[in-house]
């Protein structure tokens, strides 16, 4: 019913208290079982378990800056951007963003919310990021030149 294994992990109840000692292996080293680098432990393979995902302070950086580009160089009322709905949003998401002071906080809260949100695993093009994303950015360059910015549909009307 069952092969032969090359690497068996034991369960062992491990002590626990102040006198407690890790599991040794034969050579006295801390055994792992049966991994040999942590890109064993990867679903991946990948030994530093990065892939194609960028650090959050660079993400941000990078879609701040597909916000003013696109707020300079395209129709300012251009869809999705233009619209009410999405303007509400992206002021409602904002205010909740505001009580964070520094862009180390803003990175951190961004890990948390992208860790969990499918939105920012597409590509960064105005038509599709959506408000959270759009938002993150905003509050990542008031963080940067300490300037506030006024809501929404006053950045792209020009008038923010």
């Amino acid at each position: 019913m069952f092969g032969v294994h090359r690497c068996v992990m034991p369960i062992v109840a491990r002590p626990t208290g102040p006198g407690a000692t890790p599991a040794l292996s034969a050579d006295g080293h801390a055994s792992l079982g049966c991994a040999r680098s942590p890109g064993d432990l990867l679903p991946s393979g990948d030994a530093t378990g990065l892939g194609p995902v960028q650090a959050p302070h660079r993400t941000l950086a990078l879609d701040a800056l597909m916000v003013t580009r696109t707020l300079r160089d395209h129709p300012r009322d251009a869809d999705p951007w233009g619209e009410p709905a999405f303007a509400r949003e992206v002021d409602l998401i904002r205010g909740q963003l505001m009580p964070i002071r520094n862009r180390r906080g803003l990175a951190a809260s961004f890990a948390r919310e992208a860790f969990q949100s499918p939105e920012f695993a597409g590509p960064r093009e105005p038509a599709t990021m959506g408000a959270v994303r759009v938002a993150y950015a905003v509050r990542w360059l008031e963080l940067g030149d300490g300037v506030p910015r006024l809501g929404w549909i006053g950045l792209v009307t020009g008038r923010g």
